[in-house]
């Protein structure tokens, strides 16, 4: 496997004693725009990489290089997205990180073998990144910096020609907020509630009990039978006579009344016997 010229060289370049300044340099580059801190599992933060070619002479083949290294050393590429925007395509694309034995996390903008950025005298290009923290990370103190490198030829060394100054970021992993318990108000609704009771039964209810001036109606079913001289007129429920097919009135006779015909019809026929007796006599 072929050991990354551009990182190798970055690595060693971060981790040279005593560090030289980015004045020293004719590339200066600088990381702006990140966010003090970052949450992990939360959308990617933006942050841009901006190098300056603070000579007249043109730069070619040149490559900014990112190192992420964490205080406590626990970082690893599987916790960190790192992305940049395409100037040609106007895409996003992935910026593989890999972890030295420095424990420091590095990464080429463009890729290893890729032609790099050309700088004309006295100007300046700028790449923009964005960087998110998978879910799991631990809380820790981070410095991320830009090492530029120029090659001269394809597969030969790198010379450095600028790094930035340290951008320093907190991972935070958020303290979830208790729900509030709802403080109980005395009297609304916090006593048992009562379930349904038992049915009244038949005739446990209350006994209606008739008013001042209010009389009894006739007995349902019963009409009132007219008596002589002026009265009260039938009520709503007093029976009326029926009408016969022939218009006539036709009586309603009680039980009283055909035992009292049947008596009258038993006299006439015993009068009209004894009256044919006498004739014959």
């Amino acid at each position: 496997m072929r050991c990354p010229i551009l990182l190798l060289a970055a690595t060693a370049f971060a981790l040279a004693t005593p560090a030289a300044h980015a004045a020293d340099f004719p590339v200066h580059a600088q990381l702006t725009g990140g966010s003090p801190t970052y949450h992990p599992g939360e959308a990617p933060r933006s942050l841009t990489v901006r190098l300056s070619n603070t000579t007249r002479t043109a730069r070619r083949d040149v490559h900014a290089v990112i190192v992420l290294v964490d205080r406590e050393r626990t970082l690893t590429p599987r916790n960190v997205s790192l992305q940049y925007r395409d100037a040609a395509s106007r895409t996003w694309r992935a910026v593989s990180l890999t972890h030295t034995g420095n424990d420091e996390n590095v990464g080429v903008v463009g890729g290893e073998d890729g032609p790099g950025m050309a700088l004309a005298p006295r100007q300046s290009a700028a790449v923009e990144l964005r960087l998110r923290f998978g879910r799991g990370t631990r809380p820790v103190h981070v410095a991320a910096s830009a090492t530029v490198m120029q090659r001269e030829r394809a597969g030969a060394d790198g010379e450095w020609v600028g790094q930035s100054e340290p951008y320093e970021f907190d991972i935070v992993v958020p303290t979830p907020t208790p729900t509030p318990t709802p403080t109980p108000v005395p009297g609304l609704g916090l006593g048992p509630v009562p379930g349904p009771g038992p049915a009244p039964g038949p005739g446990l209810g209350p006994v209606p009990v008739p008013g001042p001036g209010s009389a009894p109606g006739p007995a349902p079913g019963r009409g009132t039978w007219p008596g002589p001289g002026p009265g009260p007129g039938p009520g709503p429920e007093t029976a009326r006579p029926q009408e016969a097919p022939g218009g006539a009135p036709e009586l309603a006779a009680t039980g009283g009344e055909r035992a009292a015909l049947t008596v009258a019809g038993l006299l006439l026929g015993g009068a009209a016997l004894v009256i044919a007796a006498r004739r014959h006599d």
